[in-house]
């Protein structure tokens, strides 16, 4: 099992595309240890959480503050929504080439074990998500 330190360093290293290219900043509170990691990015009032639920090997990628209230797949208390609904919503408009421009991007990435691998992943599909985020935001 990774250590939180071991966790936060990976998902820095996969996800370092939101700080380079989206100017989002870590949030250094938003570890949690125990049960799960929760790792976070912010940019003014959005923020990314990436979660992962040790004990039952979940991930998982939090939007908050990036769609208008009301709008589909939104919970309206927190106003969050998660990578599969952004993938539903985006990846039909998406062309052959958008892909393989996403994976040359992360082809200077490696993965060691399962878990990078999976963090890896879904580091692909979000940042075709925040790539192609226009595609649904009003």
């Amino acid at each position: 099992m990774y250590s939180g330190r071991k966790y936060k360093k990976a998902v820095v290293y996969y996800y370092s595309f939101l700080i380079d290219d989206f100017n989002f900043t870590l949030d250094e509170k938003s570890i949690t240890r125990g049960m799960y990691y929760n790792i976070k990015f912010k940019k003014i009032d959005k923020i990314i959480s990436i979660y992962n639920e040790l004990m039952e090997d979940y991930f998982d990628i939090h939007f908050t503050n990036f769609l208008k209230k009301g709008h589909p797949q939104i919970d309206s208390l927190t106003k969050t929504s998660g990578l599969t609904f952004f993938i539903k919503t985006i990846f039909p408009f998406l062309s052959e080439n958008d892909f393989i421009q996403n994976n040359t991007y992360f082809d200077k990435f490696e993965t060691t074990n399962e878990m990078e691998k999976k963090l890896l992943d879904q580091a692909k599909e979000l940042r075709l998500c925040l790539l192609n985020l226009d595609k649904i935001v009003d």
